[in-house]
């Protein structure tokens, strides 16, 4: 898929020339969300928007989101925001029915307080933002894609005791866990086997 080139409607924004408009409350939001990015004081905004664009701080800002946050992540990667801004209509018509409107808006407001998302009505993510996901970018927002929110509510409905609370554990936590019952070989009858394929895929040994 080629490109998106930026138009009137999806206009370039920079990270630097977006916290630029901040209110000083915001870029203090912004460094209580993100302490890296104050260590040592950045020198300019434009110091500042670099850092936050940095691997190894976009990692760390990523460490203690939830799977909602990150699966906006994933979305906007699959849309190629980090290529070029992408109207939040199109993100919010990408997931579709699989999460609410509001908790979707609520946790793209979020990403943006924590910088890993910034602009208005078009928004645009680091470029290295696919490093920082627990997954392969796309594994999440295309895999199930073809499912809809009735489809998945069944699927979870249909869970065990066991599988639930393994399912309950990535939700509200990370949703990257460590087992040796995913390892190859481990009895169909533990429980990361027995989760079914979306909570045994993100589980690792």
């Amino acid at each position: 898929m080629p490109e998106q080139a930026p138009t009137e409607h999806t206009p370039e924004i920079p990270l630097g020339s977006w916290l630029a408009d901040l209110p000083d409350e915001r870029l203090i939001q912004l460094l209580e969300h993100r302490p890296d990015l104050a260590q040592p004081p950045p020198g300019s905004i434009a110091a500042l928007a670099a850092r936050a664009q940095a691997r190894q701080s976009v990692k760390a800002a990523t460490d203690d989101l939830d799977f909602l946050r990150l699966a906006v992540l994933d979305a906007l990667l699959v849309l190629q925001a980090d290529t070029a801004p992408v109207p939040i209509a199109k993100l919010l018509s990408s997931i579709g029915d699989r999460a609410a409107e509001a908790d979707v808006t609520d946790a793209l407001a979020d990403l943006k307080k924590r910088a890993l998302v910034w602009g208005d009505s078009a928004v645009r993510v680091a470029a290295d933002t696919g490093t920082a996901l627990p997954w392969h970018p796309g594994q999440v927002t295309l895999e199930y894609g073809s499912r809809t929110g009735e489809q998945i509510a069944e699927l979870i409905a249909g869970l065990d005791e066991a599988q639930r609370e393994v399912l309950e554990k990535l939700v509200e936590g990370s949703p990257m866990g460590r087992t040796r019952d995913a390892a190859p070989g481990a009895p169909p009858h533990r429980r990361c086997p027995a989760a079914g394929h979306g909570a045994a895929a993100a589980c690792r040994c």
